[in-house]
Formats: structure tokens, sequence, C-alpha cells
């Protein structure tokens, strides 16, 4: 089955609002082996709509669209759906009902264009919201089905789920069964001359390589008619790219590296503490924005100046006469100090030049030490970050996940 996406808003051509809808769509569809070969952003505009959703029905099986469903005057594509597919507009009266019942449950007047939101085209389905207003609406007609889906991800993401899943279950003949392996230290291409013979003879599964934020994902994907069968189908790859590559190997499957860290180290019943200067502090958020961090994160410091990192962590002043601020020597007594203040049985110190400017010939923009103190001893690296990124926002980051990495590293 092939499938297509359809994202209206002109919020969304004009860059004011994320288009996450269609990521979040687009792995279903793929978890569930139905194609997705389009996927297209149309603002508020009828014509464009209507030519739009003609086009693909003319060459997909399945349409997905999203926004418009709104009580507002631009809000237009139920109504566009049914001039495309010449069906009447109908009040479905338990639409009706659980609109009336939202309003009246949050103690408000309900404005009559509400009721625009319970119309829906004739001899569809209409699927229930319990995060808004806006029903979607599921059409099934002449072996075409199109389902229009409210745009809000916190209205769309439980509908999708609690509504379509089990619709496109019913429909799959096989599903699509992936493995991601994450490898580091080593680029793309590299990856992509030691596994050529691989990728080119395997045929299901399939092997994709990816940047990714962690380094390079490589995915090995399998058609099959069950999660165990498809798993068993990639092993064998799998098998070979960690034999190919054990040294750069972060894991297989595995989620963010913050929530790796978290996971492994409750595991270890072990804690951390983080020491940032040039990061700034987003370290230590991206630990704590995994549920359960608190029980391995108990103390983060942001020592953005000399006089912090000497006051609070121990630095040695002398150090930064000697050999900087941003230097291997004060990486590792920030690492030490915060370790030994918050009694962690590690402790991660960062200290770089993030820019635009601080830069010199021997430290530019985008120098970044991290170390990593444990109950051994310090592991310091140092990191050249600005030929990559030119940005503040993006050496900051990249030093965020070098220091996740380093941490993984060690935990292997």
């Amino acid at each position: 089955m092939n499938a297509e996406i359809i994202n209206v808003g002109t919020e969304l051509l004009m860059g004011d609002v994320v288009n996450t809808n269609a990521t979040f769509i687009a792995k279903h569809l793929q978890d569930y082996g139905i194609n997705n070969y389009f996927q297209t952003v149309i603002g508020d505009n009828p014509a464009r709509l209507e030519a739009q959703i003609k086009q693909s029905l003319s060459r997909s099986d399945m349409i997905i669209i999203t926004g418009g469903l709104g009580p507002t005057y631009d809000d237009l594509t139920k109504e566009i759906v049914a001039q495309a597919l010449n069906l009447e507009m109908v009040m479905d009266l338990a639409s009706k009902e659980r609109i009336e019942s939202y309003f009246k449950k949050s103690h408000r007047a309900m404005p009559h264009n509400n009721l625009k939101q319970a119309m829906i085209p004739d001899g569809s389905r209409a699927l229930d919201n319990n995060y808004g207003t806006a029903p979607g609406v599921l059409i099934e007609q002449n072996d075409k089905t199109v389902i229009l889906l409210p745009g809000p991800p916190r209205e769309l993401k439980p509908m999708f789920l609690n509504a379509i899943i089990p619709f496109l279950a019913e429909k799959r003949d096989f599903m699509i069964v992936s493995d991601r392996v994450y490898i580091q230290g080593i680029g793309e291409s590299h990856i992509e001359e030691a596994l050529s013979s691989l990728m080119i003879e395997s045929t299901n599964p399939t092997i994709a390589p990816y940047l990714h934020e962690n380094g390079v994902m490589l995915r090995v994907s399998a058609r099959a008619r069950s999660q165990e069968e498809g798993h068993a189908l990639n092993q064998n790859a799998v098998n070979v790219i960690l034999e190919t590559f054990p040294d750069n190997i972060m894991g297989v499957n595995i989620g963010s590296l913050e929530e790796e860290l978290v996971l492994e180290l409750t595991k270890r019943n072990q804690t951390i503490a983080t020491a940032e200067s040039c990061t700034g502090g987003l370290l230590a958020k991206r630990i704590t924005d995994v549920n359960g961090s608190s029980a391995i994160f108990n103390y983060g410091a942001v020592t953005y100046s000399n006089t912090m990192k000497t006051q609070v962590l121990g630095v040695d002043s002398s150090l930064f006469d000697s050999v900087g601020a941003v230097s291997k020597e004060v990486a590792e007594a920030m690492a030490l100090g915060v370790k030994k203040l918050a009694n962690a049985h590690y402790g991660i110190g960062i200290t770089g030049i993030a820019g635009p400017t601080g830069g010199t010939v021997e430290k530019p923009v985008g120098t970044v030490y991290i170390a990593l103190a444990t109950t051994a001893g310090c592991v310091t690296e140092k990191y050249m970050f600005g030929h990559r990124h030119l940005d503040r926002e993006s050496v900051r980051y990249a030093a965020s996940q070098a220091a996740l990495a380093l941490i993984h590293k060690h935990l292997k």
C-alpha cells in the first residue's frame, strides 16, 4: 500500500511552526509496511489544497491530511476533501455532543462556530478527540482511504495511536522491522567502504547509513510478518557490523545518550555530577530531562567565571595564568572538584570557547576540553569543533554530546 502525507497550514510554510507531525506519522507508516513516497505542505489555500488532494488520490492508496480542522473561516480541510470526493457535509451528532460537553466541563460558553467542527463528509467516520474539539475523520471510498487529523501534535498523536494504528494493523500484510546500530568516532564514508559488499548484496534486510547526533546510525531493516521474524532476519547483518567496528559501537537500538546514561547508572546504583563552563548547564539539562534522573544526578555547577571555578570547585587559580581556563588541567580540576563536592561516583568537567569571539591562534573557537573523573583518576579529551560547528549554539551542543559519549565509552 502506498500512502502520502499532506500537512495543511500556512504557519508551516512560513516556518512559524515546526512540522513534527510528518515525522511522527512517517515512522509509524514504515512500521506497518506502508510505503510513504510523498510528503507535502500546503498553505491555507482551498484551490491548491483541492488540486493536491486530487493529485494524491491519483497516485496513492491512502492520504493522511493534518491540520485545517479548526472552527475558523480558514479551516477548510474537511470541506475541500468532501468537494474533491463529491460528498456532502453532514452533522455528526456524537461529535456535536462531545464538543458541547468539552466546553461545559471547562465552564465556558461554546462559540457557535465550533459546531462547524462536528460537520463531516457524508459516509465518513468521526474519530474522537480527547484533547481538543476537532474530531478526526476516516473516509473509505473506491479503494482509497483519506484520513483527516487535527494539526496540534498533542491532539494528533493520541488520535493516531488510538484510532489509526488499529486501522493500519488490519490493512497490513507485512511490516518493516528495523534494528539500529549506533557508531561513533568513524565517518559515514569509511563505514560505507568497509560494508559496501554487505550493503549491495543485502536485499532483505537492507542496510542504510545515516548521520546521527550520536555519530552514524546504520539502519538494518527487514520485511517480515512479525517483529520476531524481522529481528531474526536482521541479526546476521547486525553481527557483521558489530564485528567490523568493535571499538566504535555505541549500542544497538539504544535511546539517546542521556537516556542510556540514566539507565546504566541506575542499574549500577551510581551517581554523576557536572561542572560546566562553555556549555552553561546544557549537559545537566539534558541529563535531568530524562525521567528518573534524580536517582543518578545530584549536583550540577555552572562555573562560568574563573573566580567561581576556584571558589566552588577548588580549581587552583594559578592554572589560569599558566595554562589558561581552556585547558586539560582546568577541565580535570573541574571534574575532580565537582566529583568531590557532590560525593559522586563520576564527575564531568567541561571548559571551552563556544564563540563567536574569544578564540586565538592557539585555541580557536570550538576548542573544548572535557574531563571525566572516576575513582581511578581522570580521562580527558580535547575537541576541535570549530571546523564543523560555526555558531555558538552548535558548539555548545556538540560539547554536551561529546561529554555524554565520553561517559558512555567509559561505562562500556
